[in-house]
């Protein structure tokens, strides 16, 4: 559910959360209690601009960066598919390692090239070509 944004994507709420329906649905991950924020604050790295984060095994929360409606497309279904890859076990301990790096440079190409972040890349916009598409 889409439960904060900030004026300049207030305008897209609710076509985000149509797409968000249809990701969970994609994804079969209905069961989980999902939040999502539209909001820049707490990004650390400009290149970053979404994060999952795991509170259980059916509660998690995703913060976007507020972008454009595409990106922001974009960047909700690869989040997306990160709850997917913790709820199925896809989602490698050693990702989290990698995460704890990503503001600084010289771990930043390991925590990109990481198995999960290359899939949620790749299935993330698969997602998103058939939502528009559909």
């Amino acid at each position: 559910m889409i439960t904060k944004v900030t004026k300049k994507s207030a305008k897209y709420k609710d076509e985000l959360q149509k797409a968000f329906e249809f990701f969970c649905n994609e994804l079969d991950i209905n069961y989980a209690m999902i939040t999502v924020e539209l909001s820049a604050k707490g990004f650390t790295r400009k290149t970053i601009n979404g994060i999952c984060q795991k509170y259980s095994d059916s509660i998690y929360s995703i913060k976007l960066r507020p972008l454009s409606f595409n990106q922001m497309l974009v960047y909700l279904a690869h989040e997306l598919v990160h709850v997917e890859q913790y709820f199925t076990g896809k989602m490698y301990n050693e990702l989290a390692a990698c995460e704890e790096n990503y503001n600084n440079e010289d771990h930043y190409m390991e925590y990109f090239n990481h198995p999960a972040e290359i899939d949620a890349r790749k299935r993330g916009r698969e997602l998103v070509q058939k939502y528009l598409t559909t």
